[in-house]
């Protein structure tokens, strides 16, 4: 009976996207870059077959993006959707030069909460983007204090991430509380101010509210009660 309903959810998915004009080029049709959403995973901690664990891309309509969570596999899963908004008749290399640029596009992250099943994989993130584009692009990533701390240890390990981000607390980001110099980073780069609420999780566990997306207002959070 469950897998008779999975193929019902399947079959209900092509229908509604098949409906949907879909502009692979991402423009409303007067050549306007239209934000876009992306779940790339709503599994918590417990992956599956079908959903992924924790993460969310959101384009902005100048064309870079950030990353709500970044549970392992984040990378893979979008590697996945954006192949599928893709001409079948793409060549490789264009394929490949584009995937490129979208990763370079992510000028931002954050991270909830220290739970590894929101932030595994920012470590490919990082070292893709480390690849990419050395330390002269670095991603603003909103953490919570003991993220930086573990990145800091993994360097030890994978140094080639070193310079690859630079670090905004989120407890700097907090009402009234806004005077990093990366604010201003986040609203050059992707027109966005963000605001961190305190939630109850475990230690150091934060909602964001984003405002100035695509989609006007945005409120996300891990997990909390």
């Amino acid at each position: 009976e469950r897998e008779e309903q999975t193929m019902d959810a399947l079959k209900l998915a092509e229908t509604i996207k098949t409906s949907v004009p879909v502009d692979p080029n991402g423009s409303d049709g007067d050549g306007s870059e239209l934000g876009e959403l992306i779940f790339t995973g709503t599994g918590s901690a417990v992956p599956c077959k079908h959903r992924n664990v924790t993460g969310m891309y959101l384009r902005m309509n100048n064309g870079n993006s950030m990353l709500l969570d970044v549970g392992e596999g984040t990378v893979g899963q979008l590697l996945q959707s954006w192949k599928s908004t893709t001409r079948q008749t793409t060549s490789s290399s264009t394929l490949v030069h584009e995937y490129h640029s979208l990763i370079q596009g992510i000028k931002a992250v954050w991270i909830s909460h220290p739970h590894a099943d929101h932030h595994l994989g920012l470590l490919r993130l990082l070292s893709e983007r480390s690849a990419l584009c050395g330390s002269n692009n670095p991603i603003t990533l909103m953490a919570p204090p003991n993220m930086f701390a573990f990145l800091a240890e993994y360097q030890l390990v994978v140094p080639e991430i070193r310079g690859s981000y630079v670090e905004l607390d989120c407890r700097d980001l907090s009402a009234g509380h806004q005077k990093s110099p990366l604010c201003s980073k986040l609203l050059d780069e992707l027109g966005i101010r963000c605001t961190s609420v305190q939630v109850t999780h475990c230690p150091y566990s934060y909602a964001v509210i984003i405002d100035g997306t695509s989609f006007g207002r945005l409120a996300y959070s891990g997990d909390c009660r």
